[in-house]
């Protein structure tokens, strides 16, 4: 792990116990902020949001992108939700709790998505774009982190589960009877080029222990330096 992505790891770890988000926007900037914390000793250090950068043959944007001169240093996010029966409010505000977090679902996409933020940061650092990378993925659904697609569904390539994940191509399992075929045309395959082990906290926060859905977890996945053809 190099210094810059030790430091971003820093960074996030000091979120942990102070609150949930209300969307990934609040997640991407009080991570931001937190980042120019860490950094605040180092003047080569900028903290961009949604940098835009041509990765293959189109241009996307980034979460957060850490620059170091000119070596770049990508974050991909994801937050994903389950809804939270809790009439408690927000902080300090009159909005209730069940009012802000809604069941997003979709945890076939949603691991699809956090796969493909994966790929990208693998392709800009396999084109020099960028030196190495994290993608972080943060929920209240136990469902990613239980990995419950079982082999042979359409999405048992795309689960996020706990342990260790091999490199290769990612697609949907078209052999399934239940294949939505929009999932073929919308969302195509793409290539992981390293090996990795996926290790959840299952103590990013929790807002009351008796409470459904109320334990938020995490899973931080560095992005090495060097791909593997």
């Amino acid at each position: 792990m190099t210094d810059i992505v030790c430091t971003i790891k820093k960074a996030f770890n000091n979120l942990i116990g102070t609150r949930f988000f209300v969307s990934e926007a609040d997640f991407q900037h009080t991570l931001a902020i937190e980042l120019e914390k860490a950094f605040i000793n180092n003047p080569n250090i900028r903290i961009l949001l949604e940098f835009p950068i041509k990765c293959g043959n189109r241009k996307v944007h980034v979460d957060i992108m850490v620059c170091e001169g000119c070596n770049l240093y990508p974050i991909e996010l994801k937050y994903k939700t389950c809804s939270i029966s809790l009439d408690k409010p927000y902080e300090n505000t009159k909005i209730k709790i069940k009012d802000l977090l809604k069941k997003q679902g979709a945890q076939d996409l949603g691991g699809y998505d956090f796969w493909k933020d994966i790929h990208r940061i693998e392709t800009l650092i396999k084109e020099g774009s960028a030196i190495s990378g994290v993608c972080i993925f943060l929920t209240n659904d136990p469902y990613y982190k239980e990995g419950k697609y079982k082999n042979g569904t359409q999405a048992s390539n795309f689960r996020i589960g706990t342990g260790y994940m091999s490199k290769g191509k990612r697609s949907w399992r078209r052999n399934n009877k239940s294949i939505t075929p929009s999932y073929i045309t919308k969302h195509p395959e793409f290539k992981i080029y390293n090996d990795y082990d996926f290790q959840w906290n299952e103590d990013f926060y929790q807002i009351k222990p008796e409470i459904k859905n109320g334990q938020f977890m995490s899973l931080f996945v560095e992005i090495p330096s060097k791909n593997k053809d």
